[in-house]
């Protein structure tokens, strides 16, 4: 896949110099384009996405991954899964990650797998079994292009929860969540201990961090106290910024 994301190339390379064994670089034929189904769309001279969203199943949306790009293209994925992007359309003309995608700890089992011309690999694009219908489409993350034909898909509230709170850098936002004062929409996971977590982070200032967890720790609900009491212990123990 061109453009690869730098630091996915890195936890690549890194976990090549642990391994015991660099693995070759793995040739996947696939198959041959003459065999795609007549309604998947596959423009020549481009490496292109399409969802097929009327198969939809068990595993997701089959995705048709096409190679007609006249050369052997690259392409990553983490334990046989592809670098997949999700997003829906929350307004019109305007695209919003569907989720969060997840990236391995280190490189050891990230593949480098290589689709030979005028051939195309099936992966299945998952989409939540709970959530709010709407239009959705898929891209390989990190990249501009290319990006697949939008259809119908359920997005979960959260998923989008745990993408707000995981990546917001928002101190205000982070502490209604943490003290219970603003719950995300959701269908059923509780964020307050993400929130927790993610305050004790050196980003945001100790003091106003430490004021916010007391208030919690102090508080008489026990399950987010002693969460609160623990993540004030760390960051006594390893100092903020």
């Amino acid at each position: 896949m061109r453009g690869q994301p730098t630091f996915v190339l890195m936890l690549f390379f890194v976990g090549l110099a642990l391994a015991d064994d660099i693995p070759e670089t793995k040739t996947k034929a696939g198959i041959a384009t003459a065999k795609l189904p007549a309604h998947v769309m596959a423009p020549a001279g481009k490496l292109s996405l399409f969802a097929d969203f009327k198969k939809k199943g068990d595993l997701g949306i089959p995705l048709y991954v096409v190679n007609r790009t006249g050369k052997t293209v690259d392409l990553f994925a983490y334990n046989g899964q592809l670098f997949l992007a999700a997003e829906y359309e929350a307004e019109p003309g305007k695209w919003k990650p569907a989720r969060v995608v997840e990236y391995p700890l280190c490189g050891n089992s990230l593949e480098p797998l290589k689709l030979a011309n005028e051939s195309y690999i099936t992966v299945p694009a998952n989409v939540a079994p709970a959530g709010f219908k709407a239009t959705m489409r898929f891209r390989f993350d990190g990249e501009a292009t290319p990006v697949s034909n939008a259809g119908e898909g359920v997005v979960s509230h959260d998923d989008l929860a745990y993408l707000l709170v995981s990546k917001t850098s928002d101190f205000g936002l982070l502490s209604k969540i943490a003290k219970g004062e603003f719950i995300p929409p959701a269908e059923s996971a509780d964020f307050r201990p993400l929130a927790i977590a993610r305050l004790a982070e050196p980003s945001f200032e100790p003091a106003k961090t430490e004021a916010v967890l007391k208030s919690i720790a102090q508080g008489p609900d026990r399950k987010h106290a002693k969460l609160a009491a623990d993540a004030l212990k760390f960051m006594r123990k390893f100092g903020g910024k």
